[in-house]
């Protein structure tokens, strides 16, 4: 059984990046890559379960899968106003994607796109109080039927206006695509939908401040991690079994950029730059390894003898 009803605007929680984040499902990342884009789904789809994903509108494209009644998914296109954010200040990824919807005022960006790069609702959509624009981000994704609900207005498209909508994610996707075969152009685009995420303009950005990593560093074609590793300085305390005489110290110890969902590297010194040190342990001396011993972890403090 299929279904000719047109498309319509329903509600979802949802998050404006899981739509880019998918865009990558569809080209080949390298292994870190791609375990971060599953990771940031798999936090988004726990947002949207929890409740802590925002209510925005969808148009829920016609159900034509061949067991109509009994397939519970939908193919849906999301909609977002990006709090009037200028197109100009939108990741370059997506830019690529959004399409305006014509809400009767052409005082914003929908003024820079054709008559025939717009969609148009039935009846002609009201944006929100104290906002001007409305996007659609023409990228087909499916989620739950479950997880969609009422939207106020009764919006939907007309046969003209859905087909348009059609073509218009159909051409954007393949584009995408393409350029996405250059992996420096995956890598910039990805970089940009993370970047966003964190931008205090991001409407979803109390989310991915709640699941994403603070501190990620991701690294460019070519990048090493000494290119990009800081530097952060530890206090170290007092302690009993400190020799008496001691003072704290600090001690300034490099550490690696976190790749992602990988834990920091382990510096590797070259044996000659690691000093020696002696010591006597049951009437015999034998070479003691300084990275294995306190006076290392203080380094400054100078070489401390120690007693067994």
């Amino acid at each position: 059984m299929t279904t000719t009803s047109p498309a319509h605007v329903s509600s979802i929680h949802e998050s404006v990046l899981r739509p880019m984040l998918l865009c990558f499902s569809d080209c080949t990342l390298d292994k870190t890559r791609q375990s971060s884009v599953k990771k940031r789904l798999a936090d988004i789809e726990t947002a949207v379960q929890t409740g802590r994903a925002k209510l925005r509108p969808c148009l829920v494209l016609p159900n034509n899968h061949e067991n109509a009644t009994e397939y519970q998914k939908r193919e849906i296109c999301l909609m977002a106003t990006f709090d009037d954010t200028p197109i100009s200040q939108l990741p370059s990824m997506m830019r690529h994607f959004v399409t305006p919807v014509e809400t009767g005022s052409l005082d914003w960006d929908i003024a820079t796109f054709e008559s025939d790069k717009r969609l148009g609702t039935n009846p002609q959509w009201k944006p929100k109080e104290g906002a001007k624009s409305q996007w659609v981000i023409s990228y087909i994704y499916e989620v739950d039927e479950a997880n969609l609900g009422c939207w106020r207005g009764g919006y939907h498209l007309n046969i003209e206006q859905q087909t348009r909508l059609l073509d218009i994610c159909t051409s954007k996707r393949a584009r995408w695509l393409e350029r996405a075969e250059n992996p420096a152009f995956r890598v910039k685009m990805l970089n940009s939908i993370l970047e966003y995420a964190k931008n205090p303009r991001c409407e979803d950005t109390d989310l991915a401040s709640f699941f994403f990593p603070s501190r990620i560093t991701i690294l460019e074609p070519g990048q090493s991690c000494a290119s990009v590793a800081s530097c952060a300085t530890y206090q170290t305390y007092g302690s009993r079994r400190r020799p008496t005489g001691l003072r704290r110290q600090s001690t300034k110890f490099n550490i690696s950029p976190i790749k992602e969902n990988f834990s920091p590297t382990k510096e590797n010194y070259p044996s000659s730059a690691v000093p020696k040190q002696l010591s006597r342990v049951g009437g015999a001396r034998r070479c003691v390894d300084s990275t294995r011993s306190f006076v290392d972890i203080t380094r400054g403090v100078g070489n401390i003898p120690l007693r067994a």
